[in-house]
């Protein structure tokens, strides 16, 4: 809109408007522009585009002057002499489509092929390449494919975008594209940082509730085991006091200087009932006792079905991992 102020960028930040590797021809032609209409008009259709490295058996398209390119040829990650096309591979087919060749800083001047590193964003097609050294990735738990068909994609920011889903599977075919047996299952790995140092399970959730619903069923019945001890513990000791208050509160009969009798009774009601409480607490004892002993092998069974890798209720991926 006229008279609105064009935000300028921060340090380290590109120009919304950038011609500093266009050519001096087309420079020339801005900055004698007629009209500051005219120089905007040609601001906006100059820009650098460097020339590709061409190789003999290449076919290059990029027909506008914006820098973006369809390349076809064998593979050739980097420069002429990169992939297994400079080795002379055959069977290695790849389609490289580019925008923003050199990135940031493109100058026309320049000469340059492939370059996953420094160009804006990119599709890479290979029929056989080595996809992993190619972007420079750490191995993870896949590890370093090699001589395998491949698609790279990179960008300042990806996004995939399914209205009806989106789905990652893998080892879908019994061979790959080399013909080799694919005797295994490839999992899928988030490696954020490109830092595979702690690569770890990713956890299945329906399995990591069932687990935890067993563990909080556990503790509430050792909880519950506990509080039926205790309780009994505490019906043993008022039983105990109210039989020592019996006796430290008891009146003896005189029989004379120096003759005390115990109550009649009373040695007998409380030997019985001290008896039968302790017999009480020695059963309510060994109940408990029992009753841990199951709860404990309910654990190691809890520990052994949702928390070892053997068993189909464990509560991690066996395949897809992240750090």
């Amino acid at each position: 809109m006229a008279g609105e102020t064009i935000k300028k960028p921060e340090p380290g930040e590109k120009k919304a408007v950038d011609t500093s590797g266009a050519t001096a021809r087309n420079k020339h032609a801005v900055v004698n522009a007629r009209s500051e209409t005219q120089r905007s008009i040609l601001e906006q259709r100059i820009e650098a585009k460097p020339r590709h490295e061409q190789s003999p058996d290449e076919t290059v398209m990029s027909p506008t002057s914006h820098n973006a390119w369809i390349i076809f040829s064998g593979d050739k990650p980097g420069g002429g002499l990169s992939g297994k096309r400079a080795v002379g591979e055959t069977q290695c087919a790849q389609l490289y489509l580019c925008v923003g060749k050199m990135g940031s800083r493109p100058e026309s001047s320049k000469m340059i092929g492939n370059n996953l590193k420094a160009d804006s964003a990119g599709i890479m097609i290979s029929q056989k390449t080595d996809v992993d050294i190619n972007y420079n990735l750490a191995n993870g738990t896949i590890g370093n494919v090699t001589d395998k068909s491949a698609v790279g994609v990179k960008a300042d920011s990806i996004r995939i975008i399914g209205r009806e889903g989106i789905k990652l599977v893998t080892s879908t075919d019994a061979r790959n594209s080399q013909s080799g047996k694919s005797e295994s299952i490839a999992g899928i790995e988030l490696i954020a940082g490109n830092d595979d140092t702690d690569m770890q399970p990713l956890v299945k959730g329906n399995n990591l509730s069932s687990a935890l619903e067993g563990v909080t069923e556990k503790i509430s019945d050792f909880i519950e085991t506990v509080n039926g001890f205790v309780r009994s513990q505490v019906d043993f000791n008022k039983a105990q006091a109210e039989f020592n208050q019996t006796i430290s509160s008891h009146v003896h009969p005189f029989a004379g200087p120096g003759a005390v009798l115990p109550v009649p009774g009373l040695i007998t009601k409380g030997a019985t009932t001290a008896i039968e409480h302790t017999k009480t607490q020695f059963n309510q004892i060994a109940r408990t006792a029992n009753i841990l002993a199951m709860q404990a092998a309910e654990i190691e069974g809890l520990k052994a079905n949702r928390l070892t890798p053997i068993n189909s209720d464990f509560i991690n991926s066996k395949n897809n991992y992240t750090n």
